[in-house]
């Protein structure tokens, strides 16, 4: 999923409209290793992503995301906060086998 508003290559994001999408190569991935959900961000082959319209609600920074079949998003944009290059103190990276969230099979 893309939006339109925020920081970062947003601005570079075609006009949200029926069969609108943008090439990305990282996404956030839901992930499930020893019964436990985690998010992470990913890399891979390029994959196409539809654009959706961010709505901005009444707090700043935070706007709703509406994909069809999807329950509602809400979507944090902090403004002037950089991007981590690193876990959050306390937090450990994982290693080993996981899985996408809701796969149940072997791989």
């Amino acid at each position: 999923m893309a939006g339109r508003h925020g920081n970062g290559d947003a601005g570079q994001l075609p006009a949200a409209g029926p069969g609108a999408t943008v090439s990305v190569t990282k996404r956030v991935a839901d992930i499930v290793k020893d019964e436990r959900q985690h998010i992470a961000v990913v890399t891979g082959r390029p994959m196409s992503v539809p654009v959706v319209d961010a709505k901005p609600t009444k707090r700043p920074g935070v706007f709703s995301v509406s994909i069809p079949g999807l329950p509602s998003l809400q979507v944090s944009v902090p403004k002037g906060v950089p991007a981590a290059k690193a876990p959050p103190k306390g937090i450990i990276a994982e290693k080993g086998d996981s899985r996408p969230a809701g796969f149940y099979g072997r791989w």
